[in-house]
């Protein structure tokens, strides 16, 4: 069963996603956010609800808008950083990547909400790389051992294989 995450957003706002979930955000108020609408919600700048509030400050002297920095702990901002990066290669935008094939850290930190360093981006990206590497080789070495022993179903890391003691 599909839960949800506690999103909050510095605005009132109605998000309305391409699978059919509508979202009302009140300004600072927490929010139950499906799973399938959170990269959707993060996009437009809502945060974790446990973090402090993403809300401008009117500054006296000058009357202009200051953003507020959102500080997430580093579980958090990478969390976040990830489910971003996740929706930069889904719409695979050529300008949203460098000519090394990272995701651009301005277009990241604009999905996210907040300043994400050069060794964020390159730490979750490399992470996520491995983590793809490493379920590909389990996947590969799976459909080997199963194929030697006549199975045509691969097996998942979570399934080892009986070792028929």
């Amino acid at each position: 069963m599909s839960t949800g995450t506690m999103l909050v957003l510095a605005r009132d706002h109605v998000l309305s996603t391409l699978s059919g979930h509508v979202v009302r955000f009140i300004a600072n108020e927490p929010v139950l956010v499906p799973d399938v609408a959170v990269g959707a919600a993060i996009s437009i700048g809502a945060a974790p609800a446990s973090g402090e509030l993403a809300t401008p400050q009117i500054a006296a002297s000058t009357a202009s808008l200051t953003p507020v920095t959102i500080p997430v702990d580093l579980e958090q901002r990478a969390k976040l950083i990830k489910m971003a990066i996740d929706l930069i290669v889904k719409d695979q935008r050529n300008d949203e990547f460098d000519t090394a094939g990272y995701p651009k850290r301005e277009v990241v930190s604009k999905y996210v909400g907040f300043t994400v360093s050069n060794n964020e981006l390159l730490e979750v990206f490399d992470g996520m790389k491995a983590a793809e590497q490493a379920e590909k080789e389990v996947r590969q070495k799976a459909s080997a051992r199963g194929a030697k022993k006549g199975s045509t179903e691969p097996l998942t890391a979570q399934e080892p294989a009986a070792t028929g003691e």
